[in-house]
């Protein structure tokens, strides 16, 4: 009975999703100004409507060939069910309104495409993530289909989630902002980049390397190179340069939440926590302070991350240019919850 409720569902959605593919048809000669939005929606529909032949196909029963039938998991269900009703809504949107007699004695020349372009993104980016859901459904093993997916979509979920994290992609050092600094000349600073270097790897005691010096003497550029160094070799890195005057990268608002971000793609396992957190309080994307975002989407993720692994785990953040951020108060409290939490670190 499940498979035959499966089975229902889906040439439901391929139904729908022809009809839609066959209205933006409708369309296509007589819109000239959204032609390519059009086509672009239309030919999303009709992949949909394929791939979920093919699903059919596999969950249903062939007597000769396939005596039983492929269970699909619970998220791919509810994944078909909210299909459906997406694919419904955009049907509705879709059709010709032909009440007025005028309209219907010219028919659909006498509308307008009812779909703005972000619209259409927004219709087009729901079909992709349905198409990502069901092609992964196809391409897996029967017996491991249900577990598989689940964790897919789970992590599609997260990532979903860890977009939601205030950032600042100007702040790391690899972005276009940060090209103004320049690494360190080769065969110069050697040992001093060395010295940093063999800290930032070993499971060293010492959790702050402190860099200071005079303006103009050379701390970005070794800031730079080092993180260029530790991204090269895989580490678990974050960075953020502040810069006076230039916004956010001047502010520490969202320092903390970049970092956790920054470090969330470098680890699953810690981006999944962060995850964990950022359920059971979503304020902590944004509107937290920055001492409960140290402590629950930092330090805690952190802390148990280490502790789940066998082998010693580093993660390192380059901050640089400390003095350059407007807000001097929440450097001195960030500082101080950085050595605030010297014995609670795993």
């Amino acid at each position: 009975m499940e498979a035959l409720g499966s089975v229902s569902s889906i040439i439901a959605v391929v139904q729908v999703a022809g009809s839609v593919a066959k209205l933006c048809g409708g369309y296509i000669a007589d819109v000239k100004d959204a032609r390519k939005d059009i086509e672009r929606l239309q030919q999303k529909a009709m992949t949909l409507s394929d791939v979920l032949q093919r699903l059919q196909r596999m969950v249903e029963v062939d007597d000769e060939t396939k005596p039983q039938p492929s269970i699909l998991s619970d998220n791919v269900r509810k994944s078909v069910d909210r299909c459906l009703q997406d694919l419904k809504k955009l049907q509705e949107k879709l059709q010709p309104k032909t009440g007025h007699k005028t309209m219907s004695r010219i028919g659909l020349r006498a509308l307008k495409w009812p779909l703005s372009k972000s619209s259409v993104n927004e219709e087009v980016r729901l079909m992709e993530g349905y198409l990502v859901i069901f092609n992964t459904a196809l391409q897996l093993d029967n017996n491991d289909i249900s577990k598989t997916i689940d964790r897919k979509i789970d992590q599609g979920r997260d990532d979903e989630l860890l977009k939601s994290i205030s950032r600042i992609g100007d702040a790391a050092y690899n972005s276009y902002e940060n090209q103004r600094h320049r690494s360190c000349l080769i065969n110069t600073r050697v040992g001093l980049l060395q010295q940093i270097t063999d800290w930032a790897i070993c499971d060293s005691s010492q959790y702050i390397f402190w860099l200071q010096g005079r303006a103009g003497t050379g701390k970005s550029t070794i800031a730079l190179t080092i993180a260029q160094a530790l991204d090269k070799q895989g580490a678990s890195l974050a960075s953020f340069f502040f810069k006076r005057g230039a916004g956010d990268l001047a502010r520490s608002r969202k320092v903390i939440t970049t970092v956790v971000f920054q470090l969330a793609i470098r680890s699953p396992r810690f981006g999944s926590l962060v995850c964990d957190a950022l359920r059971e309080d979503p304020g902590l994307a944004d509107s937290a302070s920055l001492s409960q975002q140290y402590d629950k989407l930092l330090l805690r993720p952190l802390q148990r991350t280490r502790r789940s692994v066998s082998h010693s785990l580093s993660f390192v953040v380059v901050l640089d240019a400390l003095d350059e951020c407007d807000d001097l108060d929440d450097i001195r409290l960030l500082l101080h919850l950085l050595v605030d939490q010297k014995f609670r670190s795993a």
